[in-house]
């Protein structure tokens, strides 16, 4: 539980963990991190004037360093705004995105069950999606 990255994908992370002095080279990285530099992620991240990134749930889970967290740290440290869009958004994911500089929105409008949801999803993307573009809108006008 103390070491970050070892619940992930099921516990496997704890698992490496456990046989890792096994093997010479070894260490527990962030997916998140691995797939930004393999994807040359920092230079495209240069390029940009703004980062939307996405994640099924934003919770508590995300303060462990979830997809949403590391490419708003990235986007922090470029000082490029990022907006992390959910599927569902609890209070302690907002919380966690802030403290980089991040902020959530969420897809889902109103309760609903998972089936409801998913069965929903790609028009409220679009709603979503056509919400942050109003904000962007509307940012600009009182800029």
């Amino acid at each position: 539980r103390a070491t970050p990255g070892a619940g992930a994908a099921g516990g496997v992370g704890y698992a490496l963990l456990a046989i890792q002095d096994r093997f010479r080279s070894f260490a527990l990285r962030p997916g998140v991190d691995l797939v930004m530099d393999a994807t040359d992620f920092d230079a495209r991240l240069a390029r940009a004037s703004l980062v939307i990134t996405g994640e099924g749930r934003i919770d508590a889970q995300t303060a462990f360093g979830k997809t949403a967290l590391g490419v708003a740290r990235r986007a922090q440290a470029a000082g490029v705004p990022c907006i992390a869009v959910g599927g569902g958004v609890e209070v302690e994911g907002i919380e966690a995105l802030a403290t980089v500089g991040a902020v959530a929105v969420p897809v889902v409008e109103r309760p609903q069950s998972m089936e409801e949801a998913m069965a929903s999803g790609a028009p409220a993307l679009e709603r979503c999606a056509e919400r942050i573009a109003r904000l962007i809108d509307l940012t600009k006008s009182i800029a």
